[in-house]
């Protein structure tokens, strides 16, 4: 940062991302009943470059070995594919419903580290900190609602969803700035439901009350170094080099 309106960098910080998506629906009737199959799948992938020179110079750099620069450049791709398979009886008043099947899977990979550059701006070599942490992600779930129309004006609904999902990263770490850890592993189980109700005015006026849970899938944790010993550990390293 140089000011308030005003920012000064000591490195280039380009973006780049490429993305791709491709998805389909396959709809068949059988009668009162549908039967529908959706299925995706999509690739992204990053590279970008942030300067940290402001924070990691001063704390880096000795005289021993200056550092004049401090740039941290990251590379991720992400591959997912779901597919989702249902049967539907819409239209069949005064009940209609759904059931069916949700499948999905994901797998990443993170790669970032240090990019260094002396006062003069030659590349140093980095022997600080790189991260390479590739995961995964996987869910099956099952679910299914019920509408009943009480009158043409009045229907409820009550629907329940049942998911189970297994995550997985391995952590490589090199560095004073983290741990490398064995692979790490979770699962969970997760029930989720919603009730509706709702009432037609007129074609023009709708109320409606609903009442629904939710969840967010956790996983395993990051290790890192108690940042009090990683500053002990990096003043003594530098001191020893000072010393040499």
């Amino acid at each position: 940062m140089d000011g308030s309106l005003k920012q000064d960098r000591a490195l280039p910080e380009p973006f780049d991302q490429h993305f791709r998506l491709a998805s389909g629906t396959i709809t068949y009737q059988l009668g009162p009943v549908s039967l529908t199959s959706i299925s995706s799948y999509q690739k992204i992938g990053t590279q970008f470059d942030y300067d940290i020179s402001s924070v990691f110079v001063p704390f880096l750099s000795t005289p021993a070995r200056p550092i004049g620069a401090v740039g941290l450049p990251g590379d991720t791709d992400t591959e997912k594919f779901t597919q989702e398979v249902r049967v539907s009886g819409e239209g069949t008043k005064p009940l209609e419903w759904v059931v069916g099947g949700f499948y999905n899977h994901e797998s990443a990979d993170y790669l970032e580290g240090f990019s260094l550059r002396s006062p003069s701006g030659q590349v140093e070599t980095n022997d600080l900190y790189t991260l390479h942490l590739p995961s995964r992600f996987e869910e099956y779930a099952a679910f299914g609602d019920v509408t009943w129309h009480l009158t043409d004006r009045f229907n409820v609904t009550g629907g329940t969803r049942y998911a189970h999902n297994e995550q997985s990263f391995t952590q490589t770490l090199s560095g004073i700035f983290g741990a490398s850890t064995e692979t790490s592993r979770s699962s969970e189980d997760v029930s989720t439901y919603l009730a509706n109700v709702r009432y037609r005015f007129s074609e023009n006026a709708t109320a409606y009350a609903r009442f629904a849970t939710g969840y967010r899938p956790g996983g395993p944790n990051l290790a890192a170094n108690d940042p009090v010993s990683v500053i002990s550990e990096t003043s003594a390293m530098l001191l020893n080099a000072e010393q040499e």
